[in-house]
């Protein structure tokens, strides 16, 4: 997750949901929300888990990899800000794929995906990412602080409808 601009957005969306930030409260029971983390995305091991902190999001749904992996199948929607080898099925998909074996968020085992990133561009790996032609995802193409705020007016609209 790209967070330097949409970590609040989404922070804000998340307490919405649960209630923190409106009477909404219900929402949570339905929409739970749980962070992914891959242990060495961001610029250093740990660096995600320190930003969530800071923007104050509760320990209790922040997982690391290995724990959400699993949850994958039976989550209804993923939302995949920013980041790309962390999330590359090729890692598992493709045998002679430079990242073939490396862990990875299986966030494609979902029903749906959202990618939000600011193009179809390669990750520091410089491999092509399968999860982005997939049929379960779609991909949100933009500025993410701009996509996350418009995504937050979205669902605040649609709950209050």
């Amino acid at each position: 997750m790209t967070f330097k601009k949409s970590k609040c957005r989404i922070l804000h969306l998340q307490k919405e949901s649960r209630g923190l930030a409106n009477p909404y409260k219900w929402i949570w029971a339905y929409f739970p929300f749980r962070f992914g983390i891959h242990p060495v995305a961001g610029r250093m091991p740990g660096q995600l888990n320190v930003l969530l902190a800071e923007a104050g999001v509760p320990y209790d749904i922040v997982l690391e990899m290995d724990e959400i992996n699993e949850d994958f199948p039976d989550t209804d929607l993923v939302l995949v800000i920013g980041a790309n080898d962390t999330v590359n099925s090729a890692a598992q998909e493709d045998p002679n794929s430079i990242i073939a074996g490396m862990p990875v968020l299986e966030v494609w085992k979902s029903k749906q995906v959202i990618v939000m990133k600011r193009s179809l561009g390669v990750g520091y790996a410089a491999v092509d990412n399968p999860i982005f032609y997939k049929p379960n995802t779609a991909m949100l193409l933009g500025d993410a602080k701009k996509t996350c705020d418009a995504l937050q007016a979205k669902a605040r609209e649609s709950y209050q409808s």
